[in-house]
């Protein structure tokens, strides 16, 4: 889980009056969809099979790809956005286990957070640390709409299933019948593991996209509850990235990360 989109996701589809499709729809990070135009957006979104209701989408990457906030300020000027934040720690590392089980990282976590401190490391999925920079997305965002436009949402909270916090969703997108909303938030703090750097090594012969496949199924196979714990030397250089930005994402969003610091 790295910020408990999906579960978001699952349990605002299983409201009454919310359509949304099962797949990120990446519309608006792909030149391929986007110039398109806005017919091909609506194809992509049609999950209604005939029923009204609420349109949504969540295609976490809208968030650091730097043209997306006004691609969708000028297609969609009256969207209702909802941003989830969780400690940028914690969510860089299951990004990057998260990479792990798809076969698409074999280095550790330290040298993976040091090459791209160094400027090592090129590809976007792997940039673990620019993709936890959430001050450097808000702002963007901000450039583009009013603070209204925006949720921002503490994923600890959402988690706890807060019920509160549940409804500032459902309240920020328009439905305002909850009568017979379940305030259960489905989730699984479950997170498959193995180790990356042996099973890459003796399978880097093979064919990228046959690896990719047999790597899944490998997470699956060697499963762990929860990951190992995150070193020392990690913590401490991520908390000198991120902790200089926490006061700076309370004022802007209005909420308390005084747990972020607890690290």
């Amino acid at each position: 889980m790295k910020a408990a989109t999906s579960s978001l996701h699952t349990w605002l589809s299983s409201q009454n009056g919310i359509l949304m499709p099962d797949k990120e729809v990446h519309f608006f990070d792909r030149d391929v969809s986007y110039y398109q135009g806005i017919l091909e957006y609506k194809r992509l979104l049609d999950c209604s099979n005939g029923e009204k209701g609420l349109v949504g989408e969540d295609t976490p990457a809208y968030s650091i790809d730097s043209r997306v906030a006004g691609r969708i300020a000028r297609m969609c000027p009256k969207v209702k956005l909802i941003w989830i934040l969780r400690d940028p720690i914690s969510r860089s590392y299951s990004n990057y286990y998260h990479a792990v089980r798809a076969g698409l990282e074999s280095r550790t976590f330290l040298k993976a957070v040091s090459d791209e401190v160094n400027g090592a490391t090129s590809k976007n999925c792997l940039r673990y640390i620019y993709r936890s920079n959430y001050l450097l997305q808000i702002e963007k965002y901000f450039e583009c709409f009013s603070r209204d436009a925006l949720l921002f949402v503490d994923f600890n909270k959402l988690i706890a299933n807060d019920k509160s916090t549940l409804n500032s969703v459902l309240t920020h997108i328009g439905l305002n019948d909850t009568q017979n909303v379940e305030w259960n938030l489905p989730h699984s703090h479950k997170t498959e593991v193995f180790p990356p750097s042996v099973l890459n090594f003796y399978l880097k012969p093979i064919p990228r996209k046959i690896r990719v496949k047999i790597l899944r199924e490998a997470s699956l196979l060697l499963s762990l509850t929860t990951p190992p714990k995150i070193s020392k030397d990690v913590v401490i250089l991520l908390k000198s990235i991120f902790y200089k930005d926490i006061k700076d994402i309370e004022d802007i969003t209005g909420l308390n990360f005084e747990c972020w610091r607890e690290w």
